[in-house]
């Protein structure tokens, strides 16, 4: 099991905090888990996503707790396999691992694994406390919808693998959706970060949303920034993972923000609907 030093030296001098250490530690075993699910036989029936892609292939300057994965032709038997090959994988490198599997996930209709690792946060000297609470969710779930997923290659943490990744468009516009329909505030973040460089998939919005166009994404995401009080929260789901604190008033700023982009730049790609 690597010392939490070598993990904390990874990153920037000002970043070496000790409310960071969780995170750290978790982003060194999701490269790890990365390695292990994407070498395995299941891995082409896998597409990374989610806020911990963004994170580590675009940069998003927040943490990001769990794995999350679009999934084709996958039975609830290769997804149980494919996990155990993680959980096998981890115990060879020292990591005492137990998969919690609830009753009430086998009723959605994603996949999902909860990866507890118990005592490790006291072994690593983050927490006094035996007891103290360290897990890592990994989900699939089928979202229906045809595209090819791009390889990137995930470096980090001594791991250097490719893993087949959400193609960009789509990666912005499954935030964009998950922004407009749950609301949460980290979403919002996301949105706002990647809206000057990538550019969404208007098949995928119509698609999950019925946004067919840049003037309907732009009403839809100032109706659910209005509904969620971004500007006038006192408190946001989202402010324990940011890197820096200031980076809040993007989400204060959001609709002042989005009124004032130019969403015709954006065009549409309507097509695979």
């Amino acid at each position: 099991m690597i010392a939490l030093t070598e993990i904390v030296r990874q990153y920037p001098q000002w970043m070496q905090k000790p409310g960071f250490y969780d995170q750290m530690v978790k982003e060194y075993l999701h490269h790890h888990m990365l390695r292990l699910l994407f070498s395995g036989k299941h891995s082409a029936n896998i597409s990374f996503l989610g806020g911990t892609a963004l994170r580590y292939f675009y940069g998003i300057k927040r943490f990001s707790e769990d794995l999350g994965f679009d999934c084709f032709n996958l039975t609830r038997e290769s997804f149980i396999e494919m996990t155990g090959m993680v959980e096998k994988g981890l115990r060879k490198q020292g990591y005492e691992v137990i998969i919690e599997d609830k009753k009430k996930h086998e009723e959605l209709n994603a996949f999902r694994r909860i990866f507890v690792f118990p005592e490790l946060k006291y072994r690593l000297g983050i927490s006094q406390q035996k007891e103290a609470k360290f897990f890592i969710k990994i989900e699939a779930e089928p979202h229906g919808f045809l595209y090819n997923p791009e390889i990137k290659t995930l470096n980090g943490f001594g791991v250097s693998t490719p893993v087949g990744t959400v193609p960009s468009g789509i990666l912005f516009s499954t935030k964009i959706a998950a922004a407009i329909n749950r609301k949460k505030d980290g979403d919002f973040y996301d949105v706002i970060n990647l809206i000057d460089f990538l550019n969404p998939d208007f098949s995928y919005l119509n698609y999950r949303c019925k946004i067919s166009n840049p003037e309907m994404l732009k009403k839809s995401l100032l109706k659910a920034a209005e509904e969620r009080k971004l500007e006038t929260r006192k408190v946001y789901d989202c402010e324990h993972i940011l890197f820096e604190k200031n980076d809040l008033e993007k989400l204060r700023t959001f609709s002042t923000y989005i009124n004032n982009f130019d969403f015709g730049r954006f065009g549409c790609n309507l097509y695979n609907i």
